[in-house]
């Protein structure tokens, strides 16, 4: 018989994971795993379920798991600040329609799922090519809309590309570096995933 892991991989990969969740003390379930569930439990739903799960999973593990590690610009604060200061000196808008403003320039400051993504991209720990596809699939889950009658086996090809940007975000939270089976290319190759969140957090306390 062949041997499925001749490297221990797998013992590693679970190692990882398992020492990243004991550490949650507060969720019946730890987030990570929750989101890990509903991820392979929608591969029994149909291909919409699907997309829309691995959206929303992605989108849960970037701001609850990454969300600490990125914060707006000092300049996006800056023009924030300035602009909240316009209003609020307007004796043109009252009170009310002040307050909702103010709410909406706050939210501003938090950084999106996207951004926080799109982070990992320029420091190079998520390839690009996965989160292109990922972009038109969570904008058309998000929206609630379904697969137009398109290449059926094309929006299969992207929706298993999503799902290795899934764990890619799960080795990164849970420090994982090793093999890994590409599911997003024909054959489903071996591939080794490289990278580490503890480069962001150098370059955090460097610029502190």
């Amino acid at each position: 018989f062949k041997a499925v892991d001749s490297t221990n991989s797998w013992w590693h990969l679970f190692d990882c994971y398992l020492s990243n969740v004991l550490h949650n003390d507060s969720d019946y379930y730890h987030p990570m795993s929750s989101a890990v569930f509903s991820v392979i439990e929608s591969g029994r739903a149909s291909l919409d379920a699907e997309a829309l799960t691995l959206s929303t999973s992605i989108e849960s593990i970037l701001k609850e798991q990454m969300g600490d590690l990125f914060h707006a610009h000092a300049s996006l604060s800056e023009s924030i600040r300035i602009a909240q200061g316009i209003i609020m000196a307007s004796p043109d808008l009252d009170d009310a329609f002040q307050r909702r403003l103010r709410g909406t320039f706050g939210s501003m400051t938090r950084l999106r799922a996207k951004d926080i993504l799109h982070n990992l991209k320029d420091h190079d720990l998520i390839d690009e090519a996965l989160v292109a596809i990922y972009g038109p699939i969570r904008d058309v889950s998000a929206h609630g809309d379904k697969m137009s009658g398109g290449d059926l086996q094309d929006y299969i090809n992207k929706l298993h590309s999503v799902l290795v940007l899934f764990y890619h975000l799960v080795f990164l939270v849970i420090e994982y570096e090793g093999p890994y089976s590409d599911y997003g290319a024909y054959g489903f190759p071996g591939k080794t995933f490289r990278g580490r969140l503890a480069i962001i957090n150098n370059e955090q306390t460097e610029g502190s």
